[in-house]
């Protein structure tokens, strides 16, 4: 039986040359839509999902109106945190970060007086210490205290 249902649909297709191809290739380009839709959601809903409190960490950000238009930006002047602090107590814990692009990082020791400066190509961020407290990295070296 279901030979002949395919045998039916093969003669069919070999009639109907131009429609077979405009289905198939419709059919074709949703499914790879629908997957590249998926995929793309999937990957911007994977970041910091290994926090534990995940659902209720949230980012400032700022959007800066001019001329030619709007311009966003992933973050907020340094007085909006201590803003969040005072006029919202309800906010357990704000934090800022700050990055700085090829920074200069100068290490000491206390103990033999040796210095280590290099250049961070990549750049260095700078957080205030209740940044440890809403995201849980694991220390590689030291702890949140000495940092």
């Amino acid at each position: 039986m279901f030979k002949n249902y395919i045998k039916i649909a093969l003669r069919n297709f070999a009639r109907n040359k131009t429609n077979t191809v405009i289905n198939v290739t419709g059919l074709a380009v949703g499914i790879a839509a629908c997957l590249l839709i998926f995929l793309v959601i999937n990957y911007e809903l994977s970041f910091d999902s290994f926090h534990q409190d995940k659902n209720n960490i949230y980012r400032v950000a700022s959007v800066r109106h001019s001329p030619q238009g709007n311009r966003y930006s992933s973050g907020a002047p340094f007085p909006v945190a201590e803003a969040l602090r005072l006029d919202y107590p309800q906010i357990k814990e704000v934090a800022d970060i700050y990055q700085v692009k090829k920074a200069q990082v100068i290490i000491q020791d206390n103990n033999t007086r040796t210095k280590k400066k290099f250049i961070e190509e990549k750049g260095a961020y700078f957080c205030e210490p209740q940044f440890f407290n809403i995201f849980n990295f694991k220390w590689l070296e030291g702890n949140q205290k000495e940092a």
